[in-house]
């Protein structure tokens, strides 16, 4: 077995030795300290290190989804807050064109009334017999009545 172990580049051909037993030869395997250890308990060594990676692996697939959910979090409600900042735009724009349209409103209300007085005034003249030009006529007029 050791000599598959050695082939296959797994093992230095140092660190692999073939004790005979009774019943069969059991292969050994030198770790970096120097301590031997039998193929079986290599194997148990090697589940071990698996099921250390297998916790590793998915340590880091949490860390990894973590991470992930952080930014997707930070994506979302950095959206929600640019949603919010143009409904209060959208707000603010209707509070705006509103006011513009009640000044509006309220200057046309006075283009009317001094059209009005305007034309008022044109008909006292008229009824004066007021002449254009002839401001002294309507002076006198006035000082007549």
């Amino acid at each position: 077995m050791s000599g598959s172990l050695i082939a296959s580049g797994a093992v230095k051909a140092s660190q692999a030795r073939d004790v005979p037993s009774q019943t069969s030869r059991i292969a050994y395997l030198k770790d970096s300290a120097g301590k031997s250890h039998s193929l079986k308990n290599c194997k148990a060594l090697l589940r071990s290190f698996r099921q250390q990676h297998s916790k590793h692996s998915a340590t880091r697939q949490v860390i990894e989804h973590e991470n992930f959910s952080r930014k997707l979090a930070a994506e979302v409600e950095a959206r929600d807050a640019h949603v919010e900042l143009q409904k209060e735009t959208r707000k603010f724009e209707e509070a705006i064109t509103k006011e513009a349209q009640r000044k509006e409103d309220h200057i046309n209300e006075c283009v009317d009334f001094v059209k009005m007085r305007i034309n008022v005034a044109v008909e006292k003249v008229w009824e004066l017999g007021v002449v254009e030009g002839d401001v002294d006529a309507v002076a006198e007029q006035k000082e007549r009545h």
